[in-house]
């Protein structure tokens, strides 16, 4: 059974947190008493307090010492012929697996913080710079689908120089925001909750359908307003889809209260909106300077 953390019952130290990284493998069995849930990866039996290291429902082995990895698709893919525990498909399958469970089914996303796994630091990186770089190349061929009956080589090259701060954009606002606190009985919990977060931008994924869509306007022949106002209609949707994976992760993997759940709602936009602005007048700015240095 998961337990609710409440602020009465542990501290936040964000100097020791920051060092749970690297204090906690990832592999490690859980201290005592830690108010996490480690289940049989063949029945999900609670494995707490057994006696011997085999579970009494399906009668599968485990090791107390080493932590299974979370079930999520993409912390489980590869070949099952190589390794038992990848039951996520491949590469590309189990990513999109991921993202469906971030976006349908964010509760069981969300409790993975609270459940004894091992979350790999690397592995979750991964999957936060494929996104980045899906919702960079989606903004990229959207502008390119725009500009497309008059392209020009001067357009072209400053098409590509949008590539750094659209990818600088993405990266900061996909990053961990202490908008509200995340409270831990124990530092995996915290670890666990950092490591995965970066897969809560899994909404980013869904951008390509903007450039599609113009693509497949184009070809057509619809109405140059009538695709403009649909496809700005899909790029709210995957802002909104976004915010709806953080916000969901936030609420779940946070175990945050409805006040701190909305705080949060209404920050993280306004977040996302300052950060674009500092990266246009950076842009701006860093453009005025190399057209002067030109001159």
């Amino acid at each position: 059974m998961l337990h609710r953390v409440s602020r009465a019952n542990a501290r936040y130290n964000p100097l020791m947190s920051l060092g749970a990284a690297s204090t906690f493998p990832g592999d490690r069995a859980p201290a005592a008493g830690a108010a996490t849930v480690r289940c049989c990866e063949g029945c999900g039996y609670d494995l707490r307090a057994l006696e011997r290291p085999r579970c009494p429902e399906c009668g599968l082995a485990f090791d107390p010492d080493h932590l299974p990895p979370a079930d999520i698709p993409w912390l489980r893919r590869g070949d099952r012929m190589l390794r038992a525990d990848a039951t996520g498909g491949n590469a590309f399958v189990a990513y999109w697996r991921t993202v469906w469970l971030v976006l349908a089914r964010p509760k069981k996303f969300g409790e993975t913080v609270w459940q004894d796994v091992a979350v790999d630091a690397a592995e979750t990186t991964s999957f936060r710079w494929i996104t980045i770089g899906i919702a960079v190349g989606s903004v990229l061929a959207t502008l390119l689908a725009m500009m497309m009956p008059q392209i020009r080589s001067a357009r072209l090259v400053m098409l590509l120089m949008l590539i750094v701060p659209t990818a600088a954009f993405f990266w900061l606002a996909t990053a961990r925001f202490d908008i509200i606190q995340f409270v831990a009985i124990w530092f995996a919990q915290e670890t666990r909750y950092r490591r995965l977060h970066d897969m809560s931008c899994a909404g980013l994924a869904l951008a390509p359908i903007v450039p599609m869509f113009l693509v497949v306007g184009q070809i057509m022949g619809w109405p140059g307003y009538w695709i403009a106002a649909r496809a700005f209609g899909l790029v709210w949707v995957v802002i909104l889809a976004w915010w709806y994976g953080s916000l969901r992760y936030q609420i779940h993997g946070g175990h945050c209260r409805t006040g701190d759940a909305i705080l949060h709602a209404l920050l993280l936009p306004f977040a996302w909106c300052m950060i674009g602005v500092l990266i246009l007048v950076f842009t701006l700015g860093m453009l005025g300077f190399v057209l002067g240095m030109m001159r």
